[in-house]
């Protein structure tokens, strides 16, 4: 009779092969073996795992009693047929559900109300207004330090207006609806490999760097000049700067190495066509195509905190 016992393993192990007589490795994901017993911090270090947040949004929510057969908060859930593809997840997700929207006195705005309070915490006074950041916003605030980018909002029905992320009503984000774009602006010339050898900075973000710092400067006047509520909106902008200033510094550091980040194929052109944009097989490769990229845009840590629009909040698709 023989006994295994379980061994911990190296959490940097590759495949190592030969491709046309080139040595080629490929990093393993983390498996039980490389994680504590109760899955949050690596075994051999014990090193926690990183922290993520992302949101999908698909407009119009689901048919009553048709995504999930009981109405429970833990893991090991049973889904229903409209979520069926979750249920090799169960074991580990939580569903929360039965939400209610106070209003506070507030009118109900159609198609608007709904995300705005359950995004902010706060139901808005106006049919266009957005009272606070959302909540990806303040998760990025905490956790999207010393990346690329603080978060990437990404649309797979072609409509960039329509995205779910603001600091307020005047700062709504815009997202990606095109996977040609999208990768151009992870993966293209701006990007730096971390397991690239040789690093030099480029001289055109170092002068867009020392552009950007000296309109900042040059703003801090304006404020002594203006009212509260333009204070605000320029609050607004000028924390809009202040983060591409800071990609701009991150892009001018050489990157720690990391094994994880294998840069993915250029995708072939998809969801352009105007006309069949909200078509819905049209939506689901487009949706296919954006979600491999964020998960490898994770993996090489330009974001930690992304937002993914299935359908907008009118659920236009055909």
């Amino acid at each position: 009779m023989s006994i295994l016992l379980p061994r911990k393993r190296n959490r940097r192990a590759f495949l190592k092969g030969m491709l046309g007589g080139t040595a080629v490795t490929l990093a393993l994901p983390f498996l039980d073996c490389d994680l504590n017993n109760n899955g949050t911090a690596l075994a051999d270090t014990g090193q926690r795992l990183p922290v993520r947040f992302g949101t999908w949004y698909w407009g119009m929510g689901h048919s009553p009693k048709a995504y999930t057969t009981k109405s429970i908060t833990s893991p090991g859930i049973e889904f229903g047929e409209e979520t069926s593809a979750l249920n090799r997840h169960k074991d580990k997700l939580s569903l929360l559900t039965g939400f209610n929207m106070p209003l506070d006195g507030k009118s109900n705005y159609t198609h608007w109300t709904g995300w705005v309070a359950n995004r902010t915490g706060t139901a808005p006074s106006a049919a266009a207004e957005i009272p606070g950041a959302t909540v990806d916003l303040l998760i990025a605030d905490q956790i999207s330090k010393g990346t690329r980018f603080q978060t990437v909002d990404v649309s797979a029905i072609g409509q960039p207006r329509d995205n779910y992320s603001a600091r307020g009503t005047n700062s709504r984000s815009t997202a990606e609806v095109s996977p040609l774009a999208l990768y151009a602006r992870l993966f293209g010339p701006e990007f730096v490999d971390p397991n690239k050898a040789d690093f030099k900075p480029d001289p055109e973000i170092m002068l867009r760097k020392s552009i950007l710092s000296s309109y900042m400067e040059e703003a801090k006047d304006h404020f002594k000049t203006i009212g509260m509520k333009d204070k605000e909106r320029l609050d607004d902008f000028f924390t809009s700067v202040r983060s591409i200033e800071k990609q701009l510094e991150l892009q001018l550091q050489k990157p720690a190495p990391n094994e994880a980040c294998l840069i993915p194929v250029s995708p072939k052109s998809a969801g352009s066509d105007v006309t069949s944009v909200r078509e819905l097989d049209v939506v689901i490769e487009t949706h296919k195509i954006m979600a491999k990229m964020l998960a490898m845009a994770v993996a090489c840590d330009q974001t930690k905190v992304f937002n993914m629009v299935f359908t907008d909040h009118f659920g236009n698709v055909r």
